[in-house]
Parts: C-alpha cells; structure tokens; sequence
C-alpha cells in the first residue's frame, strides 16, 4: 500500500526549524517522520502555498545569516522538486485554473463555514486529487499538519496522526 502525504505549511516549519516558526520537540519529531516516509517509499507532495508562507515565516527570521542560509535551502529544495520530483512534488503543477477553481469554492465551502483560509483549502483540495487520482490504486493520503481542524479534512484517518 503506497502512502501519500501533502505536506502543510506547520510540518515545514519544522523540518526546515525556523527560529520563532518551531521547537526543538517538533523539529526532531516531524524530521524523524520524513525520514522513516522517506525510507518507506512515500510521496510527499507540497502546494505553492505552503512555500510561499514558508518563505513568508524564513523572512521574519531576525539573522540575516541565518535568514539567508534557510532562504537557499528552501530556493534548491524547490529547484531540486520542480526539476527531479524530490524531495516532494510541488502542487499545482498544472497552472492558474486550478486557483480559479479553488476560489470558485472558497467563500462557500472554506472561508465562511469552516474559517479555513486559502492556503488550507488548497492543501484539502490536493489531498482529495490525490486520493481520486491515486485511491483506486490502494494508496492513502494524508495531510500532515499541526492544525488538528485542517488535519480533520484528510481523505484518510491516520493513526498515531502527530499534532505536535
């Protein structure tokens, strides 16, 4: 059984430990998760988004070299996944329809009753592609996120789910 997880923006924040953005707990915690997945074959998939606010939270970082350091890791992290797939698959590849539609839905089915935001209902979104696209076939998605209320929107339970 193949296993896909959509990243959010709370695991990678910790897995990249930006100072103000994550605890020393959660880094070994989540790095040791992405490890294991990766030693087990998982896919892990990542929208634009959660980089974007990635990149947001690296800015705020108040070491400039520091700041610079974590922004090159996260620049060859995405390289790195746009040209060979790794160390996650960058979502939508496709373009800006998919944006048009998740905006179609948002004011009705995220904003106004769940308070969800944009960013959230895109990683929801994905994760349901996915599972379309991959369940068939046996896989399982997860989300993988800090946030318990996004963590509830996650095609398939997981067990031992961690919640930092």
């Amino acid at each position: 059984m193949s296993r896909i997880y959509v990243v959010d923006t709370s695991y990678l924040l910790e897995l990249y430990d930006v100072p103000g953005a994550s605890s020393d707990e959660c880094v070994a915690r989540i790095k040791s998760l992405f490890g294991k997945g990766v030693q087990d074959g998982c896919s892990f998939f990542v929208t634009i988004g959660c980089i974007l606010e990635v990149g947001n939270h690296i800015a705020d970082v108040r070491s400039g070299r520091q700041r610079r350091k974590l922004a090159i890791r996260l620049k060859d992290d995405v390289t790195g996944s746009v040209n060979e797939g790794r160390p996650w698959v960058v979502l939508p590849p496709q373009g800006l329809e998919e944006l048009v539609s998740l905006l179609d839905v948002f004011p009705d089915r995220f904003a106004g009753p769940l308070r969800l935001g944009l960013v959230d209902a895109q990683v929801i979104e994905e994760a349901r592609r996915l599972k379309g696209k991959h369940g068939s076939l046996g896989a399982v998605v997860h989300i993988w996120t800090k946030d318990s209320t996004l963590k509830g929107h996650e095609p398939d339970h997981e067990k031992d789910a961690y919640l930092g």
